[in-house]
């Protein structure tokens, strides 16, 4: 890696990464609501043999800190109806 960010977040909801490397450019976008969505999604499905949750109230009980539950619905909603496992939403990522 030649030049990395390491300045500290502006806005707490939102951030972005770059890297410069004598190969290329890598980026990453990242909001903490999604991160917070997909680890609770992850923590549910190593709890409950691989399947993901289904309602806002599975996924809840898994959430490090309260997100509002039309968020949560939005993002479950986002999740292809034939998926069922973790390990099938990780193959269509």
């Amino acid at each position: 890696m030649l030049i990395s960010e390491v300045a500290p977040r502006v806005d707490d909801e939102y951030d972005s990464h770059f890297e410069f490397s004598l190969n290329g450019i890598s980026s990453r976008t990242s909001s903490m609501a999604e991160d917070s969505l997909e680890a609770a999604m992850t923590a549910y499905a190593n709890a409950n043999s691989g399947l993901l949750p289904k309602t806002t109230e599975e996924l809840g009980a898994y959430l490090q800190q309260p997100l509002d539950p039309t968020r949560v619905q939005k993002f479950l909603a986002d999740v292809p109806s034939n998926v069922t496992t973790l390990e099938q939403l990780k193959a269509k990522r």
